[in-house]
């Protein structure tokens, strides 16, 4: 997954956390909290159980899909090295090597 995907989907987790909204992208941000506050970054209350309630989103969602698509996931967040470069303000979450995750 390029740079710009990975960081607007970031994005996108993090106001939807602050929103208190249950997203896919919000379940993302508060399985990598740790991670992410390693790094600088203010991350609000994580979503209690979010693994669990990740793949209960995906599991309605996507059916017998559901578990390939939740590991591909959790892969790409535990792989995914975090830079919060302060120049730019920007959260950069970088694709994992190889090209697949």
């Amino acid at each position: 997954m390029p740079t710009s995907t990975c960081s607007s989907h970031a994005a996108a987790g993090l106001a939807d956390l602050t929103a208190g909204l249950v997203t896919i992208e919000s379940l993302l941000v508060s399985i990598a909290a740790p991670g992410l506050r390693d790094v600088g970054l203010a991350v609000g209350q994580p979503i209690p159980d979010a693994e669990l309630q990740l793949y209960a989103l995906l599991s309605a969602r996507d059916g017998l899909a559901a578990l390939g698509r939740y590991n591909a996931l959790l892969r790409r967040v535990s792989a995914a090295p975090v830079a919060w470069p302060p120049d730019t303000g920007g959260l950069v979450l970088l694709a994992p090597r190889g090209g697949r995750g």
